[in-house]
């Protein structure tokens, strides 16, 4: 079904991977899609967005990309250590 294979051509982002240090995250996305032009942008959204939701104050930032001939795209995601009971008290 030609549906099908253009949805997986689009949408499959190939491999996931996340290392999470005490105050950042570095993810590695490759794989189809990923040299799209609209890939990397929504991504970073989607990280930004998972920050603003956590009401955490952070950045995001693409450091590689595959479209300019990286093998995977690569975020870095920063953001304060905060102590649990203020984080609480936003989260309310």
């Amino acid at each position: 079904d030609k549906g099908s294979v253009n949805y997986n051509e689009a949408f499959n982002n190939g491999s996931f991977k996340v290392e999470v240090g005490d105050n950042s995250a570095v993810i590695k996305i490759s794989g189809r899609g990923m040299n799209n032009e609209f890939a990397c942008p929504t991504w970073t959204g989607v990280f930004k967005g998972m920050l603003e939701i956590t009401k955490t104050n952070g950045t995001v930032k693409e450091v590689q990309c595959e479209k300019e001939g990286s093998d995977h795209c690569e975020f870095l995601m920063e953001w304060e250590i905060v102590d649990p009971m203020k984080k609480a008290s936003r989260l309310r």
